[in-house]
């Protein structure tokens, strides 16, 4: 059994929450701010489970996901 993070959760339910959002130039290409991911991560990493996603742009919810991603210590997709 694999435990998905709440944050992961969150963040693809916003990301999915309005067509619009998945429609977004770039999404998972373009960086967002790094102050706002920054941000953004220090809110999840201190466990803040009151924090709404929709405060976030887009692309910085899809930055965090990918940051988590990066970071795993084994690769999910290995080529």
């Amino acid at each position: 059994m694999y435990y998905i993070p709440n944050f992961m959760r969150k963040s693809v339910e916003f990301l999915c929450s309005d067509g619009m959002y998945l429609k977004t130039k770039g999404l998972f290409r373009v960086c967002p701010s790094m102050v706002k991911l920054s941000a953004l991560r220090q809110v999840i990493n201190y466990g803040d489970e009151d924090y709404v996603m929709s405060n976030y742009h887009p692309n910085t919810v899809a930055g965090i996901m990918k940051m988590f991603l990066r970071e795993l210590p084994e690769p999910l997709v290995i080529f």
